[in-house]
Formats: C-alpha cells, structure tokens, sequence
C-alpha cells in the first residue's frame, strides 16, 4: 500500500535529491574570483563565464537519485522491486555525496581557495538517510507479510 512510511521516506528522499537541484551548492574565493556553483554550473561572480569543470555531475547524479527513489516509491505492490530500486537510489546518492565531498575537498586543498558551502550540501545526506529509512521499513514490512504467511 502507498499509505506505509516507507513511502513516505521515500517521498522525502525524492523531494531532497530534486531540491539540490534549485539551490546553491557553494561558494569560492579563489585569487582571480568569487565563484558560485549550482547542480549545473559554476560561474564567476557578476559575470557569465563559465570555469571548465565537470560541475554537471551533480545535477545529472541528482536526477538519477531522486528519479530511483520515485521509482521505488511507485513499485510498492512488489516489495523485492522496491527494495532493488531504494537500493540503486541509495548507491547514486551516495555517489552523489561522495562526489560533492570531492569537489570541495579539490577546491580547498589542491586549489587553495576558500569554500563556501551551500544548502545543496546537505541534500545528498539526507536523501541518503530517508532511502535508509526507506529500506528498513520495507524490510520490516517485507518480515512481517512472510511471518503472518507461516502463521496461515
């Protein structure tokens, strides 16, 4: 049924990965410029130049993440679908945050520079919390169907 809490965690990890995708990601001071990073791009403060990096990861990863977790959510007659398809969203947000972790670790550390983060940041992590959240419920609801079919 939709109305379990798995849906609902499920629901929230979505709403999480698409919502990365209109916030800003971050800020950096760099010694020739403020930049500003969103899902799709990174550009110079005030100005439309773009820095040649492969930014666009986040959005297409984001995407992914939350487009398998609504996929989930829709598969909620067959749980062993469901809970593959919380699995592929859960590996591509963790993707996703491994992938954020890295770019502000290149911008602080190899190019020297002061990070700014955004609300963007903390989307991967709890869109992996809610597909955690997710699993366990359907795991335990998935436990309880097979119990009360020994029962029978």
């Amino acid at each position: 049924m939709i109305q379990r809490i798995q849906s609902l965690w499920l629901f929230l990890a979505a709403v999480a990965l698409f919502a990365l995708l209109f916030l800003p990601v971050g800020k950096f001071v760099m010694p020739h410029g403020l930049y500003e990073c969103t899902a799709f791009k990174m550009t110079q403060a005030g100005d439309v130049m773009l820095l040649n990096l492969p930014i666009r990861f986040i959005g297409i990863v984001s995407i992914l993440a939350g487009f398998f977790s609504l996929l989930a959510l829709l598969h909620f007659k067959k749980r062993d679908r469901q809970i593959r398809w919380a699995w592929v969203a859960f590996l591509f947000t963790a993707v996703l945050a491994l992938g954020m972790i890295g770019l502000f670790v290149y911008f602080k550390y190899f190019l020297d520079s002061w990070v700014g983060y955004g609300l963007a940041v903390l989307m991967p992590f709890l869109g992996l919390i809610f597909n955690f959240l997710a699993i366990k419920g359907i795991k335990k609801d998935d436990a309880l169907i097979k119990s009360l079919d020994r029962i029978r």
